[in-house]
């Protein structure tokens, strides 16, 4: 895979990388996600990512949570939603080294 094919999303103190694949937006291991949920945050993400580090897909490492391997999600929006631990748009908070949404790139 060549680097310009990963897409990023940051957060407050946090980056994740990811790519587009056929089974769907893959998050990479090592991306980082924010500790907490926004109030807002839905209960099927929130849920998610409770099942994720029960499953010890995710880690809890210091003021982290960090992916122990690579996961594949459904969709770039629930992708980005667990890792920002709030609801997000995928296809516009996923970018490229360029600053190129996967909408942008992948919608065509």
């Amino acid at each position: 895979m060549k680097k310009s094919d990963i897409f990023i999303i940051r957060g407050k103190g946090i980056i994740a990388e990811g790519d587009l694949i056929a089974e769907g937006f893959v998050v990479f291991k090592g991306s980082e996600l924010k500790k907490q949920t926004t109030p807002s945050c839905h209960v099927y993400l929130k849920a998610l990512r409770q099942k994720l580090i029960s499953d010890n897909i995710i880690l809890n490492i210091g003021n982290k949570l960090i992916f122990n391997e690579d996961y594949v999600f459904n969709s770039p929006s629930t992708a980005g939603g667990v890792v920002l631990g709030r609801s997000t748009n995928g296809w516009t908070q996923w970018k490229n080294k360029d600053g190129k949404t996967l909408s942008d790139l992948k919608r065509k």
